[in-house]
């Protein structure tokens, strides 16, 4: 039986890196929060010795939201933020790592009135430093 994408992304991001650290993969993290409620996405500090990666952000909008902003937070500084004006999807490849054992929250703003936004990450692992 072919093997799906999701376990041949899952068996390389499991593999050591070049530097012999290993990473542990995730999928599915995504946050569909009712209308006007900001999107929110946490992952706590991973313990010592180890960071945060993210290799993409996906939102969208159900329209064009009041005050669309997407904002990325290491530790509670802010290390990312982009204006968001119009509905429908998008994408940043960030490639982004984080300090390591530090919390990570990425947010959708909340689009007002009755708009819904939805936030993906692709590609969240865990590096052992």
């Amino acid at each position: 039986m072919p093997k799906s994408t999701e376990h041949w992304l899952e068996t390389i991001y499991n593999q050591e890196d070049l530097n012999h650290r290993a990473y542990s993969a995730y999928f599915g993290d995504v946050s569909t929060p009712a209308g006007n409620t900001a999107a929110v996405l946490t992952y706590d500090a991973p313990g010592a010795n180890r960071s945060h990666i993210i290799n993409g952000v996906a939102w969208s909008y159900s329209a064009a939201p009041a005050n669309g902003q997407l904002t990325i937070t290491d530790n509670g500084a802010t290390v990312f933020t982009v204006d968001i004006i119009a509905g429908g999807p998008d994408y940043i490849p960030i490639n982004m790592e984080f300090t390591p054992n530090s919390q990570v929250i990425l947010t959708l703003s909340a689009g007002g009135g009755v708009i819904t936004g939805k936030l993906n990450v692709m590609g969240h692992r865990i590096r052992n430093i």
